[in-house]
């Protein structure tokens, strides 16, 4: 442990706005003891605590090559081009370091090369294979055990280099593509749910994963030490969730708060007056939704971020908001820019959905408003979520529905506080909050704060506030 203290004294050192936090020692504490141990810990750390350096130094004094996997590009970008770069530039520890992206972030030259040259008849074949009914005809006619036997043969006789590295990139493109269409065909993986989606006038066939447990713990055995961290891992304060969802068991636990005064430096708008976001009211909804959310960007003086649980809505509110603050939508640029635009533009509004809800860091005045459209339950019509939730029968919404939202409710949160030294309101546009029996329980598992339903109120919090000091967080 001294080496961890003797760290933490130097970004002390380096950085004289670093702000020393307990829980941001606690939790590096608590990953280096895993590391050192072997042992596999679950760590929720609240928004606040410094969750990249407490994971991070401890990692690299661990000497141990160490894979970090993160939910978004968003937050990969953050640890790679800041936190990674600053500490590489003040530990006494030499490490080095790389990014890895998903697949689909690049692109394969040779194969895009190899498909150019096939033109139309590729571009046929796509179309061709996409109907699910035509798999087993699809698989007969093109009798791929024949076309690799061939191929296998010609490969043993050819003494071409780049025909050879071509043939065997084929020869592993057909095993993937036959194991594919068997798998759709024959369906037997109990773990997977099987549909059919459309991506740009074309439709795919995909599987994904329903049950996570077997393939978890096939990833985490593989590992000497497997550390899972966010700011919302938990629901009402309990790991039953994410540990039912994963089949985790073994794992060390800890709950380590933020170091934010939410009472202080936050408030929670909850809307009472507006009609239920469900079908039946959802014009309603919709156009009397944007009343309000125009009434709470004008006591915020811009400086917001709105997130919403469906692209209609999100579309609906772009169309037809009146502010006189600049604002953007989500698509109008790519993510990073948007949140660059964000940033540097005075007083602005950012309008964004599912994949703003976490990973975004603006610190200070420039967002002091996050308004949440509804609460953000799953929607019926997700092959994935419908799978689930048939396979859970009565208890769907309790051990499914319910705890994800207040999850991803807790993350929509996360956007707002990050330093001591901000100030800001939560608004949530959802009356089922005040209506229905389960609503109080998603306000208990919210940071405590005071609560106001009205928009008077919250321009009274912020007329309140005093001028924010220069801080810096890392």
């Amino acid at each position: 442990m001294n080496e961890l203290t003797s760290a933490f004294t130097i970004l002390k050192k380096e950085f004289p706005g670093y702000g020393s936090r307990p829980e941001q020692f606690d939790m590096a504490g608590e990953v280096y003891t895993c590391l050192k141990a072997k042992r596999n810990l679950l760590i929720e750390a609240g928004t606040g605590v410094g969750k990249s350096f407490a994971y991070l130094i401890p990692a690299i004094l661990s000497n141990e090559k160490t894979i970090v996997s993160t939910a978004s590009i968003a937050l990969q970008d953050q640890l790679l081009n800041k936190d990674l770069a600053c500490l590489y530039g003040v530990l006494p520890k030499e490490f080095s370091y790389a990014i890895l992206k998903g697949k689909n972030n690049y692109l394969c030259l040779k194969r895009e090369r190899e498909f150019a040259e096939m033109g139309e008849l590729y571009k046929k074949f796509q179309e061709w294979i996409s109907v699910i009914e035509d798999l087993k005809n699809l698989k007969t006619l093109l009798a791929f055990d024949k076309v690799v036997h061939r191929l296998t043969a010609f490969l043993e006789s050819t003494f071409d280099d780049e025909l050879h590295d071509k043939i065997d990139t084929t020869i592993a493109y057909i095993n993937s593509l036959s194991s594919v269409i068997a798998d759709f065909i024959e369906r037997q993986d109990n773990d997977k749910v099987y549909y059919l989606a459309e991506n740009k006038n074309a439709v795919e066939l995909k599987s994904s994963l329903v049950e996570s447990q077997r393939p978890f713990n096939d990833m985490a055995g593989a590992y000497e030490s497997v550390i899972m961290t966010s700011a919302t891992l938990t629901a009402g304060n309990d790991f039953g969730f994410l540990k039912q969802r994963f089949g985790i068991s073994g794992f060390k636990e800890r709950v380590i708060g933020s170091p934010f005064d939410y009472k202080k430096q936050s408030l929670l708008y909850i809307d009472r007056e507006l009609p239920r976001p469900d079908v039946e009211n959802n014009e309603a909804y919709l156009r009397e939704g944007l009343k309000t959310i125009e009434g709470l960007i004008n006591a915020s003086e811009g400086r917001a971020l709105v997130l919403f649980t469906s692209y209609k809505h999100l579309r609906y509110v772009s169309k037809n908001i009146r502010i006189p603050y600049p604002f953007k939508t989500q698509g109008d640029m790519p993510a990073a820019r948007l949140i660059e635009w964000f940033r540097e533009t005075p007083d602005s509004v950012l309008l964004a959905t599912a994949t703003f809800w976490q990973g975004i860091d603006v610190k200070g005045q420039k967002l002091s408003l996050v308004i949440l459209s509804k609460i953000p339950f799953g929607s019926p019509g997700d092959p994935v979520y419908d799978e689930r939730c048939k396979r859970l029968g009565e208890k769907w919404f309790d051990d499914l529905a319910l705890p994800s939202a207040i999850l991803l409710l807790r993350q929509g949160f996360g956007r707002l506080i990050r330093g001591v030294d901000d100030y800001g309101v939560i608004a949530i546009l959802d009356t089922r909050l005040t209506t229905r029996s389960y609503g109080k329980g998603i306000v208990l598992s919210l940071p405590d704060m005071n609560i106001v339903h009205s928009i008077e109120d919250v321009k009274s919090f912020f007329d309140s506030i005093p001028q924010n000091k220069n801080h810096i967080e890392a």
